[in-house]
């Protein structure tokens, strides 16, 4: 018999995606579930930037505060909210990434239906 929590972990990974925000610097997220689709028609913007978020790459705390050092910082949810809610250039590469997801997603679904 399968294990359903090994079964949702991989369903979680083949969901997960990549964005460069700039050099060095990624973040992860997860790509919407289908059920999501129709909200998101009325636009990605920030809330779906945060909500998506999984992980980060790149990130010092440099990024995060004026006077931050050369340290990496661990993904933070909350952390994440405040830095991207201040850079809009961040939210339209991630909004962009989650669309183009979605998109490949539908065209993945529809040619498996032959339609």
């Amino acid at each position: 018999m399968s294990n359903p929590e090994v079964i949702l972990q991989k369903r979680l990974k083949f969901r997960e995606e990549s964005v460069e925000l700039e050099p060095g610097k990624s973040l992860q997220f997860s790509r919407p579930k289908e059920n999501d689709f129709y909200t998101l028609a009325r636009g990605i913007g920030v809330e779906a930037c945060v909500k998506y978020a999984t992980g980060w790459q790149g990130f010092t705390e440099a990024d995060c505060l004026p006077s931050g050092g050369t340290d990496a910082v661990e993904f933070n949810a909350d952390l994440w909210r405040d830095l991207v809610e201040d850079r809009i250039d961040w939210t339209q590469k991630v909004s962009n990434a989650i669309a183009d997801a979605i998109g490949r997603h539908a065209a993945e679904r529809k040619a498996a239906s032959g339609n």
